[in-house]
């Protein structure tokens, strides 16, 4: 029951493409020019990296001079020595800011970056301290020695985590100094 008068019938499934003659278009670089690329690109991350180290550890070794003057008021630092803070630490990772804090300990001086003054030490073999907080009617706490003899006082203290939390705004350690302050 077919009619010879319909439409031819039509195919559902898509026409093969046939390619005109001509150039071909470009495929691209080969495997080996990519891969060179890839390792080119991988190479020049590792000397950035290797470059800001090397800039980090050039801004701590500058920084565990200050302050320029050993009469220096660490409440009033000069304008130079705030000018090389700001843009030395302005490269720093929170734990080189600690490394930083490290090296100026081992050295004997208070962790605050514009202080001259020798860090504190406590005479005493026991590993925590009971200190009275600061206002009147505050509690007391008990503190790790350790922690205490990072900074020559309290306001050293202060001046550093107000450093530490303008520039790189580490919630973990504002909330364990504040412990003690």
């Amino acid at each position: 029951m077919a009619h010879s008068s319909a439409a031819p019938l039509k195919s559902i499934l898509k026409k093969a493409l046939v390619k005109a003659p001509g150039p071909s278009p470009p495929t691209g670089p080969s495997k080996p020019e990519r891969d060179q690329e890839t390792a080119l690109y991988h190479a020049r991350l590792i000397q950035e990296q290797k470059d800001a180290e090397v800039e980090i550890f050039n801004a701590i070794e500058r920084l565990i001079e200050l302050p320029s003057s050993s009469q220096a008021d660490p409440a009033h630092p000069s304008m130079a020595d705030v000018a090389l803070v700001l843009r030395d630490v302005s490269l720093f990772q929170p734990s080189d800011y600690d490394a930083l804090i490290e090296e100026r300990n081992i050295n004997q001086s208070c962790g605050y970056l514009l202080c001259p003054r020798p860090r504190r030490m406590e005479d005493t073999p026991a590993k925590f301290r009971i200190v009275r907080g600061k206002a009147r009617g505050e509690e007391f706490r008990v503190l790790r020695k350790a922690e205490l003899e990072r900074w020559c006082s309290r306001d050293c203290a202060m001046r550093a985590l107000h450093l530490r939390t303008w520039k790189m705004g580490t919630v973990r350690l504002t909330k364990q100094l504040e412990r003690w302050l």
